[in-house]
């Protein structure tokens, strides 16, 4: 079970959010973990995974984005709300609520996908003990697997951008791509997305504050062999990003882990309690 809070933004929006307590003998939790959504995902994809992870002693709190699920405003036309605002904003007010709300607790992230990018964009992260980023790599379609990548760029370069002009949003719901995309967040993804470097030079390029280099909390970060959007061939810049970071690099197999298939999103799926236990030692360890 969880309880829906709000959590403020410094531009005094409201986040909302689903904190669920840990479900042990003793009232206290060990600490808190937060998750990091992907690119316009509810956070209710992850509500099995998050009531799971409570079993370990953990209070969890998971939250929608703004422009996102229960963050979003009732017309999405023309909402300003873009992806620099979800990591130097809302990243930023879910650190600043669980470092005033769990001060002489463990403090722990897991960022799904997107999640991973741009963290480094929240000015405070290392408020953080460690954080664990799961297929997050870079939006560059050069970087995706078979004709998977080229299905991506023609919709980069046509649909997207006739779709997102046309609505004043992207209706991604439409292509099974997730909820519907304010039009700050599509534009930020359809620039990043045609340049393939990594993201600290990509926002010294657009003139975005930025806190990649100042990152110190320990990071690990895994990538899926068989996920064809977090690819291995970005690890490089992931490692540049964060070349502060004592990075530990997880590349996995599902065979390592008696499965047919993870992809982008199988780590939340319950068939993974394997790896969910293997973070929490690392957290712990």
């Amino acid at each position: 079970m969880s309880t829906t809070i709000y959590i403020p933004t410094d531009d005094c929006l409201q986040l909302e959010s689903s904190l669920y307590s840990n479900n042990r003998q003793t009232s206290l939790p060990k600490g808190i973990i937060l998750l990091n959504a992907g690119t316009c995902i509810k956070r209710q994809f992850y509500h099995t995974f998050c009531e799971e992870l409570t079993a370990f002693g953990y209070d969890v709190l998971s939250y929608d984005y703004r422009g996102v699920g229960g963050s979003r405003p009732d017309r999405l036309k023309k909402y300003k709300a873009s992806i620099v605002d979800w990591g130097q904003l809302d990243i930023k007010a879910v650190i600043d609520w669980a470092t005033k709300h769990y001060p002489s607790k463990k403090r722990y992230l897991i960022a799904h996908s997107m999640g991973g990018q741009v963290m480094g964009l929240a000015p405070n992260l290392n408020q953080l003990d460690k954080i664990v980023t799961v297929a997050s790599s870079y939006g560059n379609w050069r970087n995706y697997t078979g004709s998977f990548k080229y299905k991506t760029a023609l919709l980069w370069y046509t649909l997207i951008p006739i779709m997102t002009k046309f609505y004043g949003y992207m209706p991604a719901q439409k292509f099974g791509m997730g909820e519907n995309w304010p039009k700050g967040v599509t534009k930020n993804w359809w620039q990043w997305s045609k340049t393939n470097i990594p993201h600290s030079q990509l926002m010294e390029k657009h003139k975005i504050a930025h806190y990649y280099k100042e990152v110190t909390t320990p990071i690990r970060a895994y990538f899926l062999n068989d996920d064809n959007l977090a690819t291995h061939k970005t690890i490089p810049q992931y490692q540049t990003d964060f070349s502060n970071v004592a990075l530990d690099i997880q590349q996995i197999s599902p065979k390592d882990y008696g499965l047919e298939r993870l992809g982008h999103f199988g780590f939340f799926f319950p068939k993974s309690r394997q790896l969910w236990e293997e973070t929490i030692d690392w957290f712990e360890s």
